[in-house]
């Protein structure tokens, strides 16, 4: 038998592929991934939107250089929050990285496809 909980619509997580200007998001039940042209982030958890569509989500953001990469460097990964607001197939998106004032702010849409130029 499934709880209420379950069985409502709201409790339900934000699933699939978005896409934007040279960003992917693709959201499962357990949490996300972020792609972009410079830099990756995950999302820790499943993202379940309030009734307004709102949602926070924490996880980690990983920026890269082109070029070579020194196999004893550091991870350049830190941890980030992202914010975010649902509205149909639009979702927009705002990533701030740990100890950063400013955030990343992009517009996705539900299943858009996009091919990323990586980094050179």
């Amino acid at each position: 038998m499934l709880s209420s909980a379950a069985a409502s619509p709201a409790a339900l997580p934000l699933t699939g592929e978005w896409g934007g200007s040279q960003v992917r998001l693709v959201l499962t039940e357990t949490g996300g991934t972020l792609d972009m042209a410079c830099a990756s982030a995950s999302i820790d958890a499943a993202v379940h939107p309030d009734a307004t569509g709102k949602f926070g989500a924490t996880g980690r953001y990983e920026s890269f250089t082109g070029g070579p990469t020194r196999a004893d460097a550091p991870p350049a990964m830190v941890m980030a929050h992202f914010d975010g607001h649902v509205e149909g197939n639009s979702l927009h998106l705002s990533v701030r990285q740990h100890g950063e004032k400013t955030a990343q702010n992009f517009t996705l849409e539900r299943g858009r496809q996009v091919k990323l130029i990586r980094c050179m």
